[in-house]
């Protein structure tokens, strides 16, 4: 059987595949009810009583939302909570509108209406790539076989926002203010070393701390990725302080929550007068530290942990141009070589050509 329990919300469901459609039904409260309802649907696709080309066409937008949450967002996606407040907003304008009834028009007027509540086109565009999200994850499991509206309507183009980093006068304040925070200072000094995410060095465990070859090994990120991060001979010596006597499963900082430190850190940040500035953005002057020092921007991104280089150029790509200008700088002496390997009397007769016409 292909039954298994959610955590969340501890109900069953089933999931199989038939001739390469998948099925899946979920909010069983036992596993035996979830096992006898696969058993009795599974016959029914069997003997061809259910047609898979049209088993999710006359599914709701309700229906599909909720589809998604429970069998996609909630067991693949960190952000899940995201994705449920604003399919829950899409489900008040669509109503009980089927997913084979809603239109690119639709999905346009969708967006007027997020815009007239006062939502920025960026915004509007995450509804936008939620609902397309929705109906494509329903089209490759071959639970829904209709067009997607939300492909065939553009998104809004958005100016990329600006990346905040910690300028050198800033951090010459802000850095003494952190550190009269005994409990605060670890975080923002393994930030400021790493540019690993708040949650990744809340998340940190002494068992996750490679000292032998100097690196942070990272099990879950937001990509969904682990990854290695290596560390400085400085940071490799203060986080050996912060472990040291601790068991493997215990936290390797202080202890506390992602909450607590953004909101110590906003405090450090108000004492000092720095505005626009969290603690996220601590990221950003990491990697802004490295890429002005020439560190190549595919290496970076690897230490960050980004999906792939092009995330990171997106991000930092005007930030890394110290490579750039030390590649420019060979385009000196190249005109004036070349006119000095030409003969003297050569440019004269050019020069001479050129008035006759």
């Amino acid at each position: 059987m292909t039954v298994r329990i959610k955590s969340q919300t501890e109900t069953w469901f089933y999931r199989f595949s038939w001739n390469n459609r998948s099925y899946s039904k979920g909010g069983f409260r036992t596993k035996r009810q979830a096992e006898d309802a696969e058993v009795r649907f599974r016959d029914r696709v069997i003997r061809g009583e259910i047609q898979p080309e049209r088993a999710g066409d006359g599914m709701t937008f309700a229906e599909a939302g909720h589809w998604f949450l429970e069998n996609h967002a909630k067991s693949n996606k960190r952000s899940w909570k995201n994705d449920r407040a604003r399919i829950a907003d899409m489900v008040r304008f669509f109503g009980n509108k089927k997913l084979s009834q809603i239109t690119p028009v639709d999905v346009q007027a969708m967006r007027e209406t997020l815009r007239r509540k006062g939502l920025t086109e960026h915004t509007v565009n995450h509804y936008h790539a939620e609902l397309k999200a929705v109906i494509n994850r329903l089209k490759r499991l071959g639970v829904f076989s209709g067009e997607n509206p939300a492909c065939q309507v553009d998104m809004a183009k958005v100016p990329r926002a600006r990346v905040r980093f910690l300028y050198p006068y800033e951090e010459q304040t802000l850095t003494p203010a952190v550190q009269e925070n005994r409990l605060l200072w670890p975080y923002y000094f393994t930030a400021m070393h790493t540019g690993m995410r708040i949650k990744e060095i809340c998340n940190l465990r002494v068992e996750h701390v490679c000292l032998a070859n100097n690196s942070i090994f990272v099990p879950h990120s937001k990509s969904k990725r682990s990854r290695y991060v290596p560390l400085s001979t400085e940071f490799a010596e203060f986080l050996n302080e912060q472990i040291l006597g601790k068991k493997p499963e215990q936290s390797a900082l202080s202890g506390f929550s992602d909450q607590w430190v953004r909101r110590g850190f906003k405090q450090a940040c108000h004492s000092v007068g720095i505005r626009d500035f969290v603690f996220h953005d601590l990221r950003h002057t990491f990697a802004q530290r490295l890429l002005s020092k020439g560190v190549p921007i595919y290496k970076v991104s690897k230490i960050l942990g980004h999906s792939s280089v092009v995330v990171t150029e997106q991000h930092y790509g005007h930030l890394a141009m110290s490579d750039l200008k030390d590649a420019i700088d060979h385009i000196d002496g190249v005109i004036t070589a070349t006119c000095t390997q030409v003969a003297p009397s050569k440019i004269r007769q050019v020069v001479e050509t050129s008035d006759l016409h």
